[in-house]
């Protein structure tokens, strides 16, 4: 075999980290991942931005900074507590679907209430 061959075990093309396909699926589902953050993130931030000149026109970027800041405490908190508040559900309905549920039902109810 010279250096221009690709090497064949078992019908499998392998590049040191094993299957090829393999690494095409996660490469294409991180790009995937990232474009569609883009498209959530980008408008929410200057959503905020904008809400922030509202509360104070003189400082938005520490209002941004100071709301920002505070979301992603509560989610280095809360995502992780949340977790294993699920994983130790042990209710008939399931350990995800009663969270689900009653998070829906929780949803719909503020939105009701929260409407004019």
């Amino acid at each position: 075999m010279n250096e221009l061959q690709t090497p064949e075990i078992r019908g499998e093309l392998t590049y040191g980290f094993g299957n090829y396909a393999f690494a095409q699926t996660t490469v294409a589902l991180s790009i995937g991942k990232s474009f569609s953050m883009m498209v959530v993130i980008i408008p929410i931030s200057l959503l905020l931005t904008f809400k922030a000149m509202e509360i104070d026109p003189n400082r938005s970027t520490y209002v941004f900074i100071l709301v920002s800041g505070i979301g992603a405490i509560f989610a280095l908190l809360g995502n992780p507590l949340g977790g294993a508040i699920s994983d130790r559900t042990t209710l008939k309905f399931g350990r995800r679907r009663t969270w689900i549920m009653l998070g829906s039902i929780l949803k719909c109810r503020n939105d009701w209430l929260g409407s004019d």
